[in-house]
């Protein structure tokens, strides 16, 4: 309901937020013993928050309690190394996390709420999913696609992976730059485009069907790696951030008339480029002519 934000330290706490009042102390704070990485609500039962760290154990807990600490209602084990991400699909039915040696594990996240009692015990490990190529590599992000089939898979081997999890197959994107620092990467609401941070300070995107890059934002101006990329769910709008001081959250809005205008800036400037064997291309987000259609894009808020 936007009301409340979850913010995960290395002061081994997870703090309840509310968005109306930010000059006010947290609402909860829920103790860990070590460092937290991750920290997500249930989607549907949004009293309900997993958290995972340091200590390879994932948390569940209920924050509508008067306890200040919440009330942690289970203890999940089965990740032997640091917990990066956690992440649910859309029903709430399945959670993903991901660890720092390249372990996967869905769980069944069944909520019995017709007893506070028996609330989540019924969570149990459904899979686990350790890929050869992924042995040993940190899992940075997991991302359930919005037709909820597929899985996102950011590791740190500058290859960006979407699993189809009903045969557990995987296809690789690649282009991205990611061996130390832990960036994220996003699908768009409608699924049909894969939006990555990197190392080199670039944008890089794909498309999520096809895995062909179709763009990339070069000219962010930052001085570090891009972190993170989000898309607003409703309006045609994405955020860029880079890690460091000075480095501006950057939030690019869809206008179609400059789209139009970028567009037949870019074929002319590629006729020119045949003609004359020039590699020159105009500031701005780089669109690969020979697969974008620009349809597609309008119907996709980039």
């Amino acid at each position: 309901d936007d009301k409340t934000l979850l913010s995960a330290s290395s002061d081994g706490t997870v703090r309840v937020w509310n968005t109306e009042n930010y000059q006010s102390p947290a609402e909860k704070i829920l103790p860990h013993p070590s460092f937290i990485y991750t920290a997500k609500y249930h989607p549907f039962v949004q009293y309900l928050v997993v958290t995972g760290g340091y200590d390879s154990i994932i948390r569940v807990w209920d924050i509508n309690v008067n306890e200040a600490n919440g009330q942690l209602l289970q203890e999940l084990d089965g990740h032997k190394s640091f917990i990066n991400v956690l992440c649910f699909d859309a029903e709430g039915l399945r959670m993903f996390s991901g660890d720092n040696s390249g372990l996967i594990i869905i769980w069944s996240t069944f909520v019995n709420q017709s007893s506070q009692e028996t609330l989540v015990q019924q969570w149990n490990i459904a899979e686990n999913i350790m890929q050869n190529d992924l042995k040993g590599v940190p899992i940075n992000h997991l991302e359930v696609h919005p037709n909820g089939r597929r899985l996102l898979i950011h590791a740190r081997d500058s290859t960006l992976r979407v699993m189809d999890l009903r045969v557990f197959a995987a296809k690789k994107y690649t282009g991205a730059t990611n061996y130390r620092e832990q960036l994220y990467s996003t699908f768009t609401p409608c699924g049909t485009f894969l939006f990555s941070g990197s190392e080199d300070g670039i944008c890089y995107v794909w498309n999520s069907e096809t895995g062909d890059q179709v763009a990339m934002y070069s000219d962010l101006n930052y001085m570090s790696a891009v972190r993170d990329v989000a898309f607003h769910p409703h309006e045609h709008m994405v955020a860029f951030c880079a890690f460091g001081p000075n480095q501006p959250i950057l939030v690019f809005v869809y206008d179609q008339k400059v789209a139009q205008i970028e567009a037949e800036t870019m074929k002319e400037v590629c006729k020119a480029n045949l003609k004359s064997g020039s590699t020159s291309t105009p500031k701005g987000p780089k669109i690969f002519s020979s697969t974008f259609d620009s349809s597609t894009f309008d119907s996709s808020t980039i």
